[in-house]
């Protein structure tokens, strides 16, 4: 870690493993919070017991993605580290459940519709993670007061797939995921 400039860690987030938290744990890696210079990141670990032989795959995917705006900024990479952009933020869920007032309609309708662009995007240039299903874990909304940023994010990658199928160019079947996440995200 102190080859690529990282000053130190630190353990907080909402996941517990055993004595730790940490901001994130998927099947490739472990997120935690830690410095690059002054500069609060999120550094991505490959877990010892994981398939995946080295990191620097999932690393190019991201900056991929970055290409169209996607993800949260690489920084940088090693053999068994990632370094990117911290999210100081909400996942999707938390954020929905806590926006209130007046506006909060049209603040949820322009989330959802930038997560569809993001996706649209991601699918536009042919990337496509493949294994995520679950809107509420892999979207986190930076700037939780105004909703103003969100950005798709994954412990193993980004993600293209938010529905549990694929959206693709199947315009009936991408209006009918649409209502149903509507109906699911907004309760009716």
């Amino acid at each position: 870690m102190k080859k690529l400039g990282i000053n130190s860690i630190s353990f907080q987030g909402d996941l517990k493993l055993g004595l730790i938290n940490v901001l994130g744990k998927g099947y490739v890696g472990i997120v935690v919070l830690a410095k690059k210079q002054t500069k609060k990141v999120a550094v991505k670990i490959r877990r010892t017991d994981s398939q995946r032989k080295e990191m620097q795959s999932e690393a190019k995917l991201l900056k991929i993605a970055n290409s169209v705006g996607v993800g949260p900024h690489l920084i940088d990479s090693s053999k068994n580290l990632m370094i990117m952009e911290y999210l100081d933020g909400k996942k999707i869920g938390m954020w929905i459940k806590e926006l209130k007032g007046k506006g909060s309609v049209s603040k949820l309708k322009s989330t959802i519709r930038k997560t569809l662009e993001d996706c649209y995007n991601l699918d536009r240039i042919g990337l496509d993670h493949g294994e995520l299903s679950s809107i509420a874990k892999h979207v986190i909304i930076n700037g939780v007061l105004t909703g103003s940023y969100q950005t798709l994010v994954e412990s193993n990658l980004v993600m293209k797939k938010i529905f549990s199928g694929t959206i693709d160019k199947n315009a009936d079947e991408l209006k009918s995921k649409l209502r149903r996440t509507y109906s699911d995200v907004l309760g009716y």
